[in-house]
């Protein structure tokens, strides 16, 4: 019989994935701290500073929403009436078409049109009271919806 010339098998029963990923976790940390002593954009101060948004006109760009350079500040940055809910600002109850007041909340497409038709009628609204005159409008509503108006 010949002899066998392989060494011993060394523990097959052994799982090294603890240890790999371990190691991977070390490598990606290292790579992470080497990033913030540099920084790179895990650095805090870096992070900290708040992302700004503006709405930007011009002739060189199309009409929309643009995320500004950090430290950089926009000349008009006030959103159009048409988007300001999506960015949780008030509407401007005289500027407002049908179709927007009716998102707000307890408002709906019936009342959306009797508040422009009272608009057209009598003029703009000049405070939050001038709402009362709306068929459909009394004082809860009104405390409901009054923080999401701006009448200028």
């Amino acid at each position: 019989m010949k002899a066998n010339n392989r060494p011993p098998a060394r523990c097959p029963d052994k799982d090294h994935r603890p240890l790999v990923l371990l190691v991977i976790g070390l490598v990606i940390a290292m790579l992470h701290l080497i990033q913030f002593r540099h920084g790179g954009p895990f650095n805090p101060a870096v992070a900290s500073e708040p992302v700004r948004f503006a709405w930007l006109r011009g002739h060189d760009r199309d009409e929309g929403l643009y995320r500004l350079p950090r430290g950089h500040a926009a000349a008009d940055d006030t959103l159009p009436n048409r988007v300001r809910p999506l960015f949780f600002q008030p509407v401007a109850v005289n500027r407002a078409d049908r179709q927007l007041l009716a998102i707000l909340p307890g408002i709906g497409p019936v009342l959306a049109d009797r508040i422009v038709l009272q608009r057209e009628r009598h003029g703009e609204f000049k405070s939050p009271r001038d709402l009362l005159a709306v068929t459909g409008i009394g004082n809860g509503k009104l405390n409901k919806i009054r923080s999401l108006l701006v009448f200028d």
